[in-house]
């Protein structure tokens, strides 16, 4: 993948300074108000090189995620490959067989919202019993999780008991799910980054302190 693949997409706002972003949805730029757009334009060149550099270093081999959940496009989730048909309906639905999801709504967003519902579920599924097994293993417990679309955090874990996972995880291999949820798990035991936590991280998930690179890397193309 490179930047002339990337749909452009130009914000102006109560920002204080230009930032550009990669995110799956595209380049996402934003500038304040009163800023010109040869300003704009002469900078996007100048870091044009860095972005490219970025992208380069970016384990796209990770995920398998069309920019459009259109029909005929295809997906990877929780580890297996599915091909997407999309039908117009006045109701939205999901249903899958074999290798196939079928989509049904009265428009793009409506089939889009339908899958990720689908996923939060699927997704669900699988992380509940996993999260509850490492927290055994700790000896610690939390009162529910929560899978939900965040704009920009993979996971997280709330002082009142709340372990919560961005559903875009779906899309990772099991590996890397696994780390994320024990990471999250670890955070009960010590809620920091130091060296014991990353120490107990790996006695629930070992490898996953060296896959944290790679999902700070990918983390931006999980976000829609």
């Amino acid at each position: 993948m490179n930047l002339q693949e990337l749909p452009v997409l130009f914000q102006r706002g109560s920002v204080r300074r230009l930032t550009a972003r990669v995110t799956a949805k595209g380049l996402v730029v934003r500038a304040p108000a009163r800023m010109s757009s040869v300003q704009v334009e002469t900078w996007l060149r100048q870091i044009r090189p860095k972005l490219e550099r970025r992208l380069a270093r970016t384990p796209f081999h990770l995920i398998h995620v069309p920019h459009e959940m259109s029909g005929g496009a295809s997906v990877r989730l929780l580890d297996t490959l599915f091909q997407i048909l999309c039908e117009e309906k006045p109701r939205s639905s999901v249903r899958v067989l074999a290798d196939t999801i079928y989509l049904k709504g009265p428009s793009d967003l409506k089939r889009k919202r339908a899958l990720e519902r689908w996923c939060i579920r699927r997704l669900h599924e699988e992380a509940e019993p996993l999260a509850r097994t490492f927290a055994k293993q700790l000896d610690v417990s939390f009162e529910k999780l929560l899978i939900r679309s965040y704009r920009s955090r993979l996971g997280a874990c709330s002082s009142d008991g709340k372990l919560q996972l961005h559903w875009g995880i779906i899309f990772l291999p099991r590996v890397y799910r696994e780390a994320i949820i024990a990471h999250e798990v670890a955070h009960i035991r010590a809620p920091h980054h130091q060296a014991d936590f990353w120490k107990t991280v790996e006695e629930l998930a070992p490898g996953a302190h060296g896959l944290h690179s790679d999902l700070r890397k990918i983390g931006p193309f999980l976000f829609f």
